[in-house]
């Protein structure tokens, strides 16, 4: 089943990228400016099957992460963890140590899944724990 939008959501996504290019990003600030666009009427529209689909072709931004961007953010952080280190930051030395004690722990225990990974995470820090 396809989705087919109506003259007013058309005419209110390509309104709403005009606003988006002008900085306005978030729905909300994008309703104020548009009179016929309201949250409610929004919540409406985004429960609709497919309307996200089709509201996305001319938003990527609001599409969700892929595969390649986690592994875009992945290099990302490497990257900035080895400029780091290159400049001399403790910080960042730490955080090697950390993630070696990781690796090792992940090695030692075997396979393990997300949950088992993060078991030892808190609020506070989403690394896991590492007894010294």
């Amino acid at each position: 089943m396809s989705f087919y939008p109506s003259d007013e959501q058309i005419t209110v996504r390509t309104k709403s990228r005009r606003l988006f290019d002008q900085g306005y990003k978030l729905i909300g600030e994008i309703a104020k400016r548009i009179p016929e666009l309201t949250m409610q009427k929004w919540r409406k529209w985004e429960g609709q099957t497919g309307f996200m689909d089709w509201w996305s072709d001319l938003f990527p931004e609001h599409s969700s992460l892929t595969v390649a961007d986690l592994r875009a953010l992945e290099y990302c952080a490497s990257e900035a963890l080895l400029t780091a280190l290159a400049n001399g930051e403790i910080s960042a030395v730490g955080m090697v140590i950390k993630l070696k004690q990781l690796a090792l722990a992940k090695e030692t225990s075997g396979d393990s899944d997300a949950e088992d990974w993060y078991s030892n995470a808190s609020e506070e820090n989403w690394l896991p724990q590492i007894e010294a």
